[in-house]
């Protein structure tokens, strides 16, 4: 691991505990809504390439901290992402009716993949869709030139 994934590391796992977080608080509220207002963040995620917790990162606290920014999310991590947006629309329409065992059970599956990703650098969509468990973020950080870290 080169200095600049060294720095990085814990950043880039914010956006995966910050989705944890709330998809425990939506099994919580078990409300429907509750997942469909996160699907856009996941969409546009997946659209621009960049999760818009790690473009907050990037545009409002690294400049701050005088940190770098966080690289780009990589097609692994698109994919992860268009496939996180189907999962929290159909955990939202598991709770259309209220509380229920599959919504609880779907939205549980989830968390306990965003806090794998989170906690073990562990991406399960990156896994079953490109045969790497390490998440492409990580691999492309060790991948870069220790030439350019000041």
């Amino acid at each position: 691991m080169n200095n600049r994934t060294h720095e990085i590391m814990p950043l880039a796992r914010v956006a995966p505990t910050v989705a944890t977080i709330a998809m425990l608080f939506g099994v919580w509220l078990a409300e429907a809504w509750w997942f469909w207002a996160l699907a856009p963040l996941a969409v546009a995620g997946a659209l621009f390439g960049v999760h818009p917790i790690d473009l907050a990162y990037n545009e409002v606290l690294a400049p701050i901290l005088g940190k770098r920014p966080l690289i780009a999310c990589g097609t692994p991590r698109r994919v992860a992402l268009i496939f996180a947006t189907l999962w929290l629309i159909v955990t939202g329409f598991a709770f259309a009716k209220g509380p229920t065992l599959a919504g609880g059970i779907l939205a549980g599956l989830m968390a306990g993949a965003t806090f794998m990703t989170a906690t073990l650098d562990f991406c399960m969509p990156c896994a079953v869709f490109t045969h790497r468990r390490r998440t492409p973020r990580v691999m492309a950080m060790e991948d870069e030139p220790t030439v350019l870290l000041p």
